[in-house]
């Protein structure tokens, strides 16, 4: 009798430790040919803007430190005055750049534009 239910323990361990192992193993750092990868292609708004205001730093600090940026939905909205129209060409070529954005209105302003950086028309 004791040997049963040593047999039994015994062998519900080892089904434990399989089990745990299973659930345990890294993803391999590679892919076989045609293997499908799954990427998340939902991005918050908040993940989106953060991004983007990265990528206008990149970009350069005097071409976008008078760039505000607003998302809803995917789509960026640049407001704001830029020192020159390709600031602003180099500002929306970096927000079309973020992964998750799906549009990009660009309402900045450039010197002799004669539009007004508060409503941007």
């Amino acid at each position: 009798m004791k040997r049963i239910g040593l047999l039994t323990l015994l062998s519900l361990l080892v089904g434990c430790a399989i089990q745990g192992k299973k659930a345990t193993e890294a993803k391999p750092a590679f892919r076989a040919m045609g293997e499908s990868v799954s990427v998340d292609q939902t991005r918050s708004d908040e993940a989106i803007g953060f991004e983007v205001r990265r990528q206008l730093d990149l970009v350069g600090a005097s071409a976008a430190s008078g760039i505000v940026v607003e998302i809803n939905d995917g789509v960026v909205t640049l407001r704001g005055a830029a020192t020159s129209v390709a600031a602003s060409w180099r500002a929306q070529g970096a927000a079309q750049a973020v992964n998750g954005v799906r549009q990009v209105v660009n309402l900045i302003v450039t010197p002799g534009s004669g539009a007004s950086p508060a409503t941007g028309f």
